[in-house]
């Protein structure tokens, strides 16, 4: 069984005119996690059947800060500040055989302190063109971090452990721009430099790992999408649209980058191009789409290194009812 209640307080202010926004806010969060499963023992080759039971409560708070300031039309700056929490899911505390996911009951929910920083702008527009953009740098200190742990060359199931510390720094970027709402850009990347942050354990050892880059986790990536839409391409009142998409992920490691000297396990470079094609018919009720994603059949792995699919095509038909 899993309970999990939320309770939430927000306080928001305008003043200046409305140019400056300012938000307050308290979470309080209650989850109980319940376990009951039969339990089997043997001693001295007699077996017998007994019951294990598992109860945790937990009960924390989180609070933040953010503020909004519009200097000129159109141009913001965004300023935020939170004691962020999450509670474990119920796939991360009781596993999942079907992905071979196993339990971890004793997950501790995970907290970190945030600062954030953005810049938003536009969108500006002039005749037919339109641009935004925006941009958020964070500092983040977290711990307890909820990642899945690493399985030994035997195991035949993973399961999700707590992290320390983790101290991570990074950015996120988007670029908007389109004409006369017919041709779309959008790019987007991100740069997230996380790096374990707890130098002794518990008995007084010195981690091996400290201050590396979190092993499997990507730590830049960019994406980018442009759509050309037609209008009346085959019937009237119809709408075609072409769409190309890309997605990169720089190399990172599989293990911790202070294990090994040169030949480190790494996952590689991934740089995946798709193709798709919508047509939405006159009455707007049917759609028929097709995709082809990675074009170039080029190799691409998840954080653990297991291959994803190659190339491959997809076809999808959508109709409303209403």
């Amino acid at each position: 069984d899993l309970n999990k209640s939320i309770l939430g307080f927000t306080y928001e202010n305008l003043s200046f005119e409305n140019k400056l926004r300012t938000n307050i806010f308290y979470k309080h969060y209650f989850q109980k996690v319940s376990l009951m499963r039969p339990l089997r023992t043997t001693t001295g080759g007699v077996t017998s059947i007994s019951t294990y039971e598992f109860d945790k409560k937990m009960d924390v708070g989180g609070y933040g800060l953010a503020i909004s300031y519009e200097v000129i039309p159109k141009v913001f700056i965004l300023l935020s500040a939170e004691k962020a929490l999450r509670l474990p899911e119920a796939t991360e505390l009781f596993g999942n055989d079907a992905e071979n996911i196993g339990e971890s009951v004793n997950l501790n929910p995970e907290s970190s302190n945030n600062l954030n920083l953005g810049f938003n702008l536009g969108p500006f527009r002039k005749d037919h063109h339109s641009l935004g953009f925006n941009t958020t740098f964070f500092y983040r200190m977290t711990k307890g971090m909820i990642r899945q742990s690493v399985a030994n060359a035997n195991a035949e199931t993973y399961a999700f452990e707590n992290l320390e510390s983790v101290k991570s720094r990074g950015f996120d970027l988007e670029l908007n721009y389109n004409y006369n709402r017919k041709f779309f850009f959008t790019f987007n990347t991100s740069y997230f430099n996380g790096v374990f942050n707890t130098q002794y354990n518990h008995m007084g050892e010195k981690y091996l790992w400290y201050g590396s880059q979190l092993r499997n986790e990507p730590f830049f990536k960019f994406n980018s999408n442009v759509s050309y839409y037609l209008n009346d391409l085959i019937s009237k009142d119809s709408r075609t649209a072409i769409i190309y998409t890309t997605g990169f992920v720089n190399q990172f490691y599989r293990d911790w980058a202070a294990f090994g000297g040169a030949n480190k396990s790494y996952i590689p470079t991934q740089f995946v191009h798709n193709i798709g094609l919508t047509y939405t018919f006159p009455n707007r009720k049917m759609t028929l789409g097709f995709d082809a994603k990675n074009i170039f059949n080029q190799q691409v792995f998840d954080n653990w290194a297991l291959q994803k699919p190659g190339r491959g095509f997809y076809g999808k038909v959508t109709y409303s009812i209403f």
